[in-house]
């Protein structure tokens, strides 16, 4: 048997950001994932100034800096025409980073194992070995069983003080407490994803937003050596479309997927608690994903340090309720494809024209903070300072 102050069920993003700071706190932890390997694909690829802000203490966000790529700024194409574009100042503290998830999960692991931490992959949690139902306010110590995935017959007991779930949507945790996870999932809002190696990078900033009567997308340049975009279309007509902008040498992974939007009732009780997509889901419009789940980890952390959990659930699960319920309107007036909503599109897209015409680049810059709640300033170029960065598309 071993034993742990804190288990921490889940190697994603929200695990290992809980992980180093239990472990900054002087904490023993252990990180159990089910997983062997990574997933071979990233969801999320933009790593927000809050997250970077947060990290900074961990020692995490420089090295997030230094292996993704500033976002220099946005295009935000209406019916095909660039209505607004602006240039983020990339040196201002905490400026956001395209960075794919796999690569922002290594820099984290690579600082939990740093401070000492165990992660073990292949071993999972299951809510019918471990019912925690009958968890109450008290925190006496918990037994849990785990098993190994090569050896279903093979069973860990892990004593442990806490027992966090980070584990997604599908939460075993939340499971095996019985937490209520309602909400509503829609299959016909249908995404199409697209990671592809092209030839060069045709404009003139890293993310480039397109709105439509009919679809929408985006293009983001995620990655430069080798040249790498990431495409996502609300219809597979507007994927395709904006496919046909780039001169593609390869397609290195293609999906799709429908949005859930859903929030826990409760986020635990006891001695254990839940972070993340455990407790919250939502469709990747403006890419806050990952980055709740930190924020999440980062406040749970605290509420180990205080023993204040109450504080967590009353300050979290508030701001997550607010985003989900948002993000679904946001998500239906972009994607659902009933005729009233073409109609609510196209009267959104003269708005847009007329607000981009009256704000200029501006609008750019308020757009991306509203949907990312990314801190960025508008960078005012040269006309060198074009030339320079047009010469550099092809990078």
């Amino acid at each position: 048997m071993r034993e742990v102050d804190c288990l921490i069920i889940g190697a994603g993003p929200t695990g290992l950001t809980l992980g180093i700071g239990l472990l900054r706190l002087g904490r023993t932890v252990l990180i159990v994932e089910k997983h062997t390997a990574g997933l071979g694909f990233s969801k999320a690829i933009l790593v927000s100034s809050d997250s970077l802000q947060a990290l900074t203490d961990y020692g995490v966000a420089k090295k997030i800096q230094l292996a993704g790529i500033p976002l220099d700024g946005l295009s935000f194409f209406v019916d095909e025409q660039l209505t607004s574009c602006a240039q983020f100042d990339t040196v201002k503290p905490n400026h956001p980073f395209i960075l794919p998830q796999e690569a922002t999960e290594k820099c984290l692991k690579d600082s939990y194992l740093d401070l000492g931490g165990d992660i073990c992959l292949g071993m999972s949690f299951s809510s019918e070995a471990n019912v925690l139902d009958s968890v109450g306010s008290s925190h006496e110590a918990l037994f849990i069983q785990l098993h190994q995935k090569d050896s279903p017959d093979s069973v860990t007991t892990v004593k442990c003080n806490y027992l966090f779930g980070c584990d997604g949507m599908h939460s075993s945790v939340r499971k095996s407490l019985n937490i209520a996870y309602p909400g509503r999932a829609v299959p016909e809002q249908v995404n199409f994803i697209f990671d592809v190696e092209v030839e060069c990078w045709p404009f003139d900033t890293l993310l480039t937003m397109w709105f439509a009567s009919t679809d929408s997308g985006i293009m983001m340049k995620i990655s430069a050596d080798p040249l790498v975009v990431r495409i996502v279309g609300t219809t597979e007509a507007s994927a395709q479309r904006l496919l046909q902008k780039l001169r593609v040498k390869r397609v290195i992974w293609e999906s799709t997927y429908f949005s859930n939007y859903r929030l826990a009732e409760s986020y635990g009780r006891g001695n254990v608690w839940l972070a993340g997509d455990a407790c919250h889901v939502h469709s990747p419009l403006g890419g806050r994903g990952m980055n709740t789940g930190i924020a999440d980890a980062i406040a749970l952390t605290h509420a180990v340090q205080t023993g204040d959990f109450a504080a967590y659930e009353a300050t979290r699960r508030p701001a997550a309720q607010s985003w989900v319920n948002f993000n679904y309107i946001l998500s239906v007036v972009s994607m659902s494809q009933a005729r009233i909503f073409h109609v609510v599109r196209f009267i959104v897209s003269l708005i847009m024209r007329l607000l981009a015409w009256i704000m200029g680049p501006n609008f750019a810059v308020v757009a991306f903070q509203k949907m990312t709640t990314s801190v960025v300033q508008r960078k005012i170029e040269t006309e060198q300072e074009k030339v320079l960065r047009r010469d550099r598309r092809s990078e």
